[in-house]
């Protein structure tokens, strides 16, 4: 007689598991609203962040565009000094100072032009709107803001964050070249100085 005190032998067999509930395939359903609303702070992070970028590039290209209208304008402004010869060791370097400073001029301009800049329009707002107001598409607010950062329908199309980026992008390189020739202009004007100064001595 067994001794009900004593634990069962194990005879091999084995408990049926109940099976949980299928795993969702990937990619599947549309995003939450929580969801939405992540994606839509980083976009207003991404986009502000780049506005930044052109408002600083805009501000220094406005500072180095008034040094030099007076550095050109002093140029331009004084005549060669009595008794100095001007030959090819004062045109070369008076021409290329010339040039590099006309070329930081155009370049802070080009900095400073008005890019087209899409955002989201006040009808794309007061539609979807209406539509929650009206229940034909109620509970999709997050999506709907999202979608008019991310423009996520139509990928072959610029949504208003590629705009953003691209402006600030171009004034970026814009801001560079005027850089680049306000560096070429020192040295040149430097050797332009040496040579009149030598020569007036």
């Amino acid at each position: 007689m067994d001794d009900p005190n004593e634990p069962d032998e194990p005879d091999g067999s084995v408990e049926p598991v109940e099976p949980g509930p299928p795993d969702a395939p990937a990619g599947s359903g549309t995003p939450d609203e929580s969801e939405a609303d992540r994606y839509t702070e980083h976009a207003r992070w991404i986009l502000s962040y780049h506005d930044s970028r052109s408002e600083s590039f805009m501000t220094r290209a406005v500072a180095l565009l008034g040094f030099d209208g007076v550095i050109l304008a002093l140029l331009l402004g004084s005549g060669v000094p009595d008794g100095v010869h001007v030959d090819w060791w004062i045109k070369v370097p008076f021409t290329v100072t010339t040039a590099a400073l006309v070329g930081v001029s155009y370049f802070c301009l080009a900095t400073l032009k008005t890019r087209e800049l899409k955002v989201p329009g006040v009808d794309r707002a007061r539609e979807n709107w209406h539509d929650s107001v009206t229940r034909a598409r109620h509970g999709t607010a997050a999506m709907d803001i999202a979608e008019t950062y991310l423009g996520a329908k139509n990928l072959s199309q610029d949504s208003a964050m590629d705009y953003v980026v691209g402006a600030a992008t171009e004034r970026g390189k814009s801001f560079s070249r005027a850089v680049g020739c306000a560096g070429v202009a020192p040295f040149s004007l430097t050797v332009l100085l040496i040579v009149v100064g030598v020569r007036v001595a």
